[in-house]
C-alpha cells in the first residue's frame, strides 16, 4: 500500500512517536487526521486536522464513519512510569481496553476496507525471560513467540487489545491488522529517561539511576515511526512484529553517552534490590518484512536529544 494521499487517522498524534509519524505521512501527501487530547502540536501542518479531546469521550464512530480511513494508526494510551497503583485499574480499562475496542469495532463497520496498526509493547513478553539475578548476566533477545505473561496492567491491557485486534482482523476481511511490540522508546521534547536526565544535565541537577547494569533496547522515536509505516505499507500478513533497534544498551552507557555532551554530568546512582533487566528485541521478523532496520544509534540519538533540549532552553 501506498499510504501518499491515503485517508489515515493517528490517535496519539500528540506523543513522541506520533510527532514523527505526522511529519514523514505529511511529506507522502498523507490526508491526516490527528485526534489528541493535548493542545495542537505549533509545528504542525496547517493541512491536517486536529481534533483537541480525550478518546475516552470523543465521538469516536462518527469520526470514523465521516472519514473513512484507509489507516488508523493507534497510538494513544496512558500509563504510570512508577509502580502502577490500584487506581489506575480504572484509567487503564478506559484509555487503554475500551477505546482500542470502539476503534476497531467502528473500523470494523466503515464501506471500505483498512489498515488497522496498533502500536503495542514489549510489556506482554513474560519478565521471567528477562529478569536477571546477576548482573553480568547477557541480555535475552525476545521473539515474536517468546512466552507471553504480561508485566504489569499497561502490558495486560495491550495483550488484550492484540487478542482483539486479532479477533476482528479474523472475523472482518475488511480489517487488515498489525500489532506491533515496541521496545524502549527515546526521541526528541519526549517524557523518556534519557530526555529527563538531558533537562536534568542542562540545569546542572545530578541524574539518579537504578542498576545501572540494567540493559534494555532503546529505539529513537523516528525509526518507530519509520518501521510503522513500512509495516503499513507491507502486504504481509504477519500480525505480530517487534520494534526494537535489535541490540541491548545499559544504563551505564547511556550515561556515558550524556558525559561526553556535559563534562560536569553529576550522576547519583541509589541502590536498590531485586533482578536486573537485560532485554532486546530479536528484529528478525520486522527486516524480513519490509528490507529495512533502524539505523539511529543511541550516540546519535542522545545528541538530536541533547541539541532538541538546548534549543527550548534558550527559545
Amino acid at each position: 500500500m501506498d499510504l501518499g494521499r491515503r485517508r489515515i487517522l493517528i490517535t496519539g498524534g500528540a506523543g513522541v512517536i506520533g510527532t514523527y509519524l505526522i511529519r514523514r505521512l505529511w511529506k507522502l501527501g498523507a490526508i491526516l487526521t490527528v485526534i489528541d487530547k493535548k493542545a495542537k502540536p505549533n509545528n504542525l501542518p496547517e493541512s491536517v486536522t486536529y481534533i483537541q479531546s480525550n478518546l475516552v469521550v470523543t465521538a469516536i464512530e462518527d469520526v470514523i464513519s465521516a472519514l473513512q480511513p484507509d489507516v488508523i494508526f493507534h497510538l494513544a494510551a496512558t500509563f504510570e512510569r512508577s509502580e502502577e497503583t490500584s487506581s489506575f485499574w480504572g484509567s487503564n480499562y478506559q484509555n487503554n481496553v475500551r477505546v482500542t475496542h470502539r476503534l476497531l469495532s467502528a473500523m470494523s463497520k466503515q464501506e471500505s476496507e483498512g489498515r488497522f496498526v496498533f502500536a503495542s509493547s514489549y510489556l506482554v513478553y513474560d519478565p521471567n525471560l528477562y529478569l536477571h539475578n546477576d548482573a553480568k548476566a547477557l541480555a535475552t533477545p525476545i521473539r515474536e513467540d517468546s512466552q507471553k505473561d504480561p508485566r504489569n496492567l499497561c502490558g495486560s491491557a495491550k495483550f488484550f487489545g492484540e487478542k482483539e485486534v486479532q479477533f476482528y482482523s479474523e472475523t472482518h476481511p475488511d480489517v487488515q491488522a498489525i500489532c506491533a511490540r515496541i521496545f524502549r522508546v527515546y526521541g526528541e521534547g519526549s517524557r523518556d529517561v534519557i530526555s529527563r536526565w538531558t533537562r536534568s544535565a542542562l540545569r546542572n541537577k545530578p541524574i539518579t539511576l537504578f542498576q545501572k547494569e540494567n540493559e534494555f533496547d532503546y529505539i529513537f522515536a523516528d525509526d518507530v515511526a519509520t518501521a510503522l509505516m513500512k509495516l503499513a505499507s507491507s502486504p504481509s500478513k504477519e500480525m505480530y512484529v517487534n520494534i526494537g533497534k535489535g541490540e541491548p544498551t545499559s544504563i551505564d552507557r547511556v550515561v556515558q553517552s550524556l558525559s561526553n555532551h556535559f563534562g560536569n554530568l553529576q550522576v547519583k546512582e541509589t541502590p536498590v534490590e531485586g533482578r536486573y533487566e537485560k532485554s532486546y528485541a530479536d528484529i528478525s521478523r520486522l527486516k524480513n518484512i519490509t528490507g529495512w532496520q533502524p539505523s539511529i544509534s543511541i550516540d546519535e540519538g542522545i545528541s538530536k536529544i541533547v541539541k532538541h533540549e538546548r534549543e527550548a532552553t534558550m527559545s
